[in-house]
């Protein structure tokens, strides 16, 4: 969804919200495929405002409310001068009602689905900002001044504005709005049909430029027949088709698109591989030839779509303009299913285990959440790697779904069981295709893919559908277990009478045994640091809430770690906060800190988000209050309801993945726990990343620090500077310490997934005479790691694992003797790769250890770029990256730049600059997290007249070239590999942020 910049992250939001709209179409808006994209729009517009890792990686870097023009731009831009580079201007306000609209648009859509979301009527912002009503359409520029004026150059981007405020004034059931963008819809359309797409007869221009049909960019003083980023036909022409909504056919009639089609469009080339020629075909052939307009966009690959187009849109927009009875269906499934009522995927939301995961990015959880922009991948090295569901209860089958992508296994057997024993159901060719596997007459519980090979594998989603007509032989619940620490003083004991929810048809469920038993007690004594019940599954999760009371006090500081932050509501009643745990898990324990105290809230659950069910109804109270269950409930969303205004500091909730001792057997990596385990150190110098050796690991160990960003606790911390978080954020200048006094003390680190951990190395701040390392797979048992350590201020200390060391999930630091704190700047772990013996890898000089093994692919290939000036309309910035060495990006003279956004963290290896016919006289390599804020990697280098390979040892976003007296480029690659967690840089002095 997010590609950087405002305007490319909107085209990904409208993509999102118009494939909502199909699904509920074919599924209705209440079934779990249609709340699961509107569940991913409230993501992505929460990214927009309070960012997490990784759902939010790629978004935009914020914006500023300006308080002279009294109006929101992007911090992007906002220190260059002119505002000319960055995100096309916005930072000045330019073409605001191009990169807005889409947002309008997806929260019209949003609300449409989820209409808890609307909001009031914002009175902070001018009323009609761009749009001119004298000239009945909206002018770009902003406040940037133009010799020729203000311009107008994608009509169909301000028609999509328009469009977006009718639909925001009908979602909102707001009618002087919803007619006042109709008004302005209207005019605007009469004005573009009359000035901006020219029939053969338009009277306005001059008779040789009419032959053009489309004006291209209108300036006041004058029309150029071009783009800003090109003179292509295809880019003149496209810019007034995109995106594709039914307000275009307001301003694109058949008289015209015929002439337009005929006259330009079907002389160009349309390669299909070309995204231009997906809108050219969705935008103009469909409105006059639709079936040979579906053919032809059949024949095409998703991959090959405009960036703000889908496939299954651009099929379903040409098959609907036919009017024929062969729509195309926008079913996930085969065309030869079943026609009758929508089918429910039992694996939705369901525990889902594999052999492996790559990281937990890439968990089997991804698998089965509904969102086919997330995936299960297992590590490269693994030969033979599973993923297994759990249904809950036994059902009938009738078919299973699977999308692998581009990377698929060979062969892969498709396998269920009841009980112990694993039953083949289906032998399957690997494919890039949506792959449909019918298994009629068959029962199971569980369901289990096993690959008959490994490699790079990534399967994107893990359907289970079952055969309404069978009979099912067994509904049995496994029985669940989780142990519960002793309240310290019981307040309460009450029994609620909750109705089971595990009938058959019900396949995503939260489980609430007939009589549960609740005990609400209150923790006494200072609420200064979070009482220890286990792992707090709600830590740094997905939340949301019924409103908050200002920018300080937004939903996510309610599960961020820290109890000097709080949600807060507005002073309103039945306010409410949930928390999506990513997965089912068997609660058996909710702590809440209150900062506003409510008289009495509520807890609820709900299998998705959206029904909910009351778990207990508890009296608000000073301190923490914790409320145990037993037996715990299944279930993935927690919400707390006050039935008056109240606010948060802090909601922890515990328990365990449930049904593990239930599920059928399976090979795995974990291996029992030992009393203790033998490791070896090395201790290093102030060296910022800690060097390889080859002892004791049975395998290549991973450099990618597995816990960066990741959830930590510690047993005391000095704050604000020496908060836990500080020992894993990717930064050296930060530290972890001890509270003074705290006699023992220690902290850990949750790894959010087993891994066969090869080494640890410690990073020191102050002396340490003796520490220990332990290792636990649920964060309450710990093994010992020997012999026990000592480190000076300074120092990086590394422990190799040996190579039969357990998998675990948790790394806990002891200090056991030190100084009047225990403090560390930074705490590295990793893993190992793949069963081929150690290496040694080269020392790289950042916090994020580069990969042993060297990149294959190029990171830059086709991304986002921007360049500083270029000469010739044909040799523009994305030529320097377009695959082709037949092309190039030449700037102007004097010193020139260009950069490229990798569209995510990458720890690179090397850049290769394949130079064009102007070699600078010298070159830097700069990096940077925002764009805005750039750091010399690689300085002063000489260019060579051919393909030049530069080594570069850092983790970035945005890589820049900066070339000394101008430079041409064919090709500018990138290699590295994705970074996990997020590297918190100084993003420098920004504006202030709304």
């Amino acid at each position: 969804m997010f590609k950087g910049s405002y305007y490319f992250s909107g085209k990904g939001f409208q993509k999102v919200a118009y494939t909502c709209l199909m699904l509920e179409k074919y599924y209705g808006k209440e079934h779990s495929h249609t709340q699961s994209c509107a569940n991913l729009l409230i993501r992505g517009f929460q990214c927009l405002y309070a960012p997490t890792v990784p759902e939010c990686n790629g978004a935009p870097l914020g914006l500023y409310y300006d308080e002279e023009w009294h109006g929101v731009a992007s911090r992007e831009g906002f220190s260059d001068i002119g505002c000319r580079n960055a995100d096309f201007g916005n930072a000045c306000y330019n073409d605001h009602h191009y990169h807005f609209s889409y947002y309008v648009v997806s929260a019209a859509v949003l609300v449409k689905l989820k209409p808890e979301f609307a909001q009031n009527q914002d009175t902070h912002f001018p009323q009609f900002r761009s749009f001119d009503w004298f000239d009945l359409h909206s002018w770009s520029r902003g406040v940037i001044p133009s010799a020729d004026g203000k311009d107008q150059e994608s009509t169909s981007e301000e028609l999509n504005l328009l469009y977006g405020i009718h639909l925001w004034g009908m979602v909102l059931q707001r009618e002087p709005l919803r007619e006042l963008g109709t008004t302005m819809l209207t005019l605007c359309a009469m004005t573009i049909r009359e000035f901006f797409l020219m029939k053969e007869d338009n009277p306005h221009h001059p008779e040789d430029f009419v032959t053009n049909h489309v004006t291209g960019i209108f300036f006041q003083n004058k029309v150029d027949y071009a783009t800003w980023f090109g003179w292509r036909y295809d880019f003149i022409h496209g810019i007034q088709m995109l995106p594709v909504t039914p307000a275009l056919l307001m301003i694109r009639t058949p008289e015209f698109c015929r002439q337009q089609w005929d006259n330009i469009l079907s002389r160009l080339p349309l390669s299909p591989t070309d995204p231009w020629t997906s809108l050219l075909v969705t935008g103009t052939l469909a409105i006059i030839e639709p079936e040979e307009a579906y053919q032809r966009l059949n024949a095409m690959l998703p991959e090959h779509m405009d960036d703000g187009l889908t496939w299954a849109w651009a099929l379903y927009w040409s098959a609907s303009l036919s009017g024929t009875a062969g729509a195309p269906s926008t079913s996930l499934v085969s065309s030869t299913g079943s026609t009758g009522a929508a089918e429910e995927n039992l694996a939705l939301y369901r525990l889902a285990v594999a052999s492996s995961e790559l990281s937990a990015d890439f968990a089997a959880a991804r698998a089965v959440d509904g969102l086919f922009v997330t995936r299960w991948s297992p590590t490269v090295a693994e030969l033979s790697p599973w993923i297994s569901v759990d249904l809950g209860a036994v059902h009938a089958l009738s078919h299973v779904v699977l999308l692998w992508g581009e990377f698929y296994p060979s062969s892969y057997l498709l396998q269920g069981a009841m009980a112990s024993d694993w039953t083949t159901l289906a032998v399957a060719l690997g494919s890039s295709e949506l792959q449909r596997l019918d298994v009629h007459g068959t029962f199971a519980r569980w369901v289990r893919v096993q690959c008959q090979s490994g490699g790079d594998l990534r399967l994107w989603e893990f359907q289970v559908f079952e055969d309404a007509e069978t009979p099912v032989i067994s509904t049995t619940e496994p029985s669940t277990t989780a142990s519960t620490a002793t309240t310290s003083t019981a307040a309460t004991t009450a029994t609620s009478q909750a109705q089971s929810t595990t009938s058959v048809s019900d396949v995503v469920t939260t489980v609430i045994p007939e009589t549960t038993t609740v005990v609400t007690s209150t923790v006494s004594g200072p609420s200064t640091t979070t009482p220890f019940y286990g792992p707090n599954l709600a830590f740094q999760k997905p939340v949301l809430s019924s409103s908050f009371r200002s920018a300080m006090e937004h939903a996510y500081k309610a599960v961020d770690g820290d109890l000097d932050s709080q949600w807060a509501s507005v002073a309103m009643n039945d306010q409410w906060l949930w928390v999506d745990l990513l997965g089912l898990y068997a609660v058996n324990r909710i702590v809440l800190l209150f900062g506003d105290v409510p008289q009495q809230f509520v807890l609820q659950t709900a299998p998705d988000g959206i029904k909910w069910t009351d778990l207990a109804t508890v009296n608000g109270a000073d301190g923490f209050i914790s409320t145990e269950f037993s037996p715990p409930a299944l279930t993935q969303w927690i919400r707390v309801v006050c039935q008056t205004a109240c606010s948060i500091r802090e909601l922890t909730i515990h328990g365990d993945v449930p049904g593990a001792s239930t599920a059928p057997t399976t090979s795995s990596t974990l291996s029992p726990t030992t009393p203790a385990v033998s490791s070896t150190q090395e201790v290093t110098g102030t060296s910022s990343s800690p060097h390889t050796t080859s002892s004791g690991s049975t395998g290549t160990v991973n450099r990618v620090n597995l816990a960066q960003q990741r959830p930590v606790l510690a047993s005391s911390q000095q704050l604000p500077d020496g908060h836990v978080s500080r020992m894993t954020d990717g930064l050296l200048n930060t530290q972890w310490a001890s509270a003074v006094g705290d006699a023992q003390p220690w902290a850990w680190v949750d790894l959010l997934g087993l891994y066969t951990v090869a080494e640890v190395a410690v990073h020191w701040a102050a002396d340490a005479a003796e520490y220990e390392i332990q290792t636990s797979l649920n964060g309450v048992q710990w093994t010992p790691i020997s012999p026990r350590a000592s480190a000076l201020s300074g120092q990086t200390v590394r422990t190799v694992f040996p190579g039969n060391t357990p998998a675990t999930q948790w790394i806990r630091i002891v200090c056991l003797s030190f100084g009047p704190t225990c403090s560390i700047k930074e705490l590295f772990v990793y893993d190992v790769a793949g069963p081929d013996s150690a290496t040694t890898a080269a020392p790289v000089t950042t916090a994020l250890p580069a990969s042993t093994a060297a990149p294959a692919e190029n990171v830059a290939l086709n991304k986002p770029v921007l360049a500083s000036s270029s000469i010739l309309p044909d040799e523009f910035a994305s030529r320097a990256v377009d695959g082709l060495s037949s092309t190039q990006w030449r700037s102007a003279a004097g010193d020139q730049w260009i950069w490229v956004d990798l569209l995510g963290r990458y720890t690179l290896d090397h850049v290769r600059v394949q130079w064009g016919n102007q070699l600078p006289s010298s070159f830097n390599l700069e990096t940077s997290f925002n764009a805005v804020t750039w750091a010399s990697a690689v300085a002063q280098q000489q260019p060579e007249s051919t393909s030049q390979r530069v080594d570069i040892a850092a983790t970035t976003q945005w890589l820049r070239v900066y070339c000394t007296a101008g430079c041409s480029i064919q090709e500018l690659q990138v290699y590295g590999s994705p970074a996990t967690g997020r590297l918190l840089a100084d993003e420098g002095t920004a504006p202030i942020l709304v």
